[in-house]
């Protein structure tokens, strides 16, 4: 009896790993498909974030999914996102396809995502752990934590994605954020999962969608370059320039703005007025409580 008793604490254990395999992940990227992320730090990040599949494009012969906003670094932007046959999930943008991460990453594996041919800079995945936790759908589903690290030598370019397998986007976070924000509802192939408050919960989608982040023009550029972005409200805004080890360079905006368009000259000098060399540097835009970065090519 004691051996049959075993045998069957071991067949449990075996149908619990089978059940935690991520051979077979689904992230579901129908269009329409919508997760309701809220943070859950009082205050500032206790709001309601969504994030939509809303249309579909095809890039040299690929079929990529457009989320608004992105999951990765360009938050306020849509960003086009496919799964491939090999368990990976990619990120289209700016005419470069990267690789997010990878479904059948054990916990503590990295790989590399990019790397950026001018600076020579990369970017790693690495898993931070693999569960069994509660779903939406009611049952235990399969949630890997990722760590992204968008630059080896910037801190502040960092991000969390968490994945559920069937649920798709289950929890989303930014390095300069308190709190990361998770899954509390889903549209997921036009079934609605979750607490039903995240329909009714003013959500900051308009916002996200109407506060794009231009690339700067030029680009290279010499001596000077000009940075566009939009405002649907007046807002708090700062804008820095960094250079590629994460130390500020130079000021050019922080104070609060109109709603509208603004254009924002920079000359290539730090804030003590003295040129900077020819190299990569990043404009980091915050608006209210979002950031957002374009990296920008300085030659001389």
């Amino acid at each position: 009896m004691r051996n049959n008793h075993f045998i069957f604490f071991i067949f449990l254990i075996c149908i619990r790993a089978l059940s935690a395999s991520s051979e077979n992940f689904n992230f579901p990227l129908q269009i329409g498909n919508k997760w309701f992320l809220q943070g859950n730090n009082p205050g500032m990040y206790d709001h309601v974030i969504t994030h939509s599949v809303d249309d579909t494009i095809r890039l040299d012969g690929k079929l990529y999914f457009d989320i608004n906003p992105g999951l990765g670094m360009y938050t306020l932007q849509d960003v086009f996102y496919r799964t491939d046959s090999l368990g990976n999930l990619l990120q289209f943008y700016d005419g470069t396809e990267t690789i997010l991460c990878n479904f059948n990453m054990n916990s503590g594996s990295t790989i590399l995502m990019n790397v950026d041919t001018v600076s020579n800079d990369s970017g790693f995945c690495f898993c931070i752990r693999k569960e069994l936790k509660p779903s939406l759908l009611g049952d235990e589903r399969l949630n890997i934590e990722y760590g992204l690290n968008w630059s080896s030598t910037i801190n502040d370019l960092y991000t969390y994605l968490n994945v559920m397998d069937g649920v798709g986007l289950s929890g989303i976070g930014w390095v300069w954020y308190d709190q990361p924000y998770y899954v509390i509802g889903a549209i997921i192939n036009g079934q609605f999962y979750g607490d039903s408050v995240a329909t009714s919960i003013t959500t900051r989608d308009d916002h996200l969608r109407t506060s794009p982040f231009f690339q700067n023009y030029p680009n290279p550029f010499n001596p000077s370059t000009t940075i566009r972005f939009v405002l649907p409200k007046q807002e708090n805004v700062s804008l820095h320039i960094i250079d590629l080890l994460g130390r500020r360079v130079r000021t050019l905006v922080e104070n609060r703005m109109d709603a509208g368009e603004h254009s924002i000259l920079w000359d290539g000098r730090d804030d003590a007025g003295a040129d900077v060399a020819a190299g990569v540097y990043f404009a980091l835009l915050r608006v209210g409580d979002e950031m957002m970065t374009i990296k920008l090519l300085l030659v001389r």
